[in-house]
């Protein structure tokens, strides 16, 4: 999947583009232009389209306005609840890994999303990388295991190869020069621990 391009998981069309616009704000109105903007990859001409068409199946709502028509997602349609959920399978995604590494016995001091996946440029075979940081003093192998399984849940939620970059703490402080951390701390997206702990760690190196 690509984070960026949520309904592709769905359709290749421009109705999942224009579908990712009106969900990711129910409330708002938008005119075809508007949309179209938003999108970035489709003519106002086929947004405009497409926006009649989910109209006729009653996704879509319209009413007139002082420069044509402008468009909303209609929250009482019975598909609504999931086209909101495809929209926003970012945010569900980042909630379901903070979930799994905070049940963890002994959890990462500080967890992140980075690469493409936290850019939103991924491709469809792209890989995932999630960055964790181990708790200092673990001796048992309930550790790895964790990760493991992370990385198989997670993989199973996308479809996509996940990948795990780990350090200790210590090592992360040893390691702040290292171009990886430096572009964790400018693309990555928390997943757990103190928001300003790697910043302190790695932002504060020269």
């Amino acid at each position: 999947m690509q984070f960026q391009n949520p309904f592709a998981v769905i359709t290749p069309s421009a109705d999942g583009d224009v579908l990712q616009v009106v969900a990711r704000a129910p409330q708002a109105w938008h005119t075809s232009a508007a949309v179209a903007r938003i999108a970035g990859t489709r003519s106002q001409e086929g947004v405009r389209l497409v926006l009649n068409r989910l109209v006729e199946q009653g996704i879509v709502e319209r009413e007139a306005d002082t420069q044509g028509h402008r468009f909303r997602l209609n929250l009482d349609h019975l598909a609504s609840d999931a086209v909101i959920a495809i929209a926003r399978q970012w945010e569900t995604f980042l909630s379901r890994l903070t979930l799994e590494v905070e049940s963890w016995n002994r959890p990462p001091l500080y967890g992140a999303v980075f690469g493409s996946a936290a850019r939103q440029d991924m491709k469809a075979t792209s890989d995932i990388d999630l960055f964790l940081v181990r708790p200092e003093g673990l001796t048992d192998d309930s550790w790895f295991e964790n990760v493991t399984v992370l990385e198989h849940k997670a993989s199973r939620w996308t479809g996509n190869d996940v990948r795990t970059l780990w350090m200790d703490g210590s090592e992360v402080s040893e390691r702040v020069r290292e171009t990886v951390l430096r572009d964790i701390l400018r693309d990555g997206v928390r997943i757990t621990g103190d928001p300003l702990w790697l910043r302190r760690v790695v932002g504060g190196s020269r």
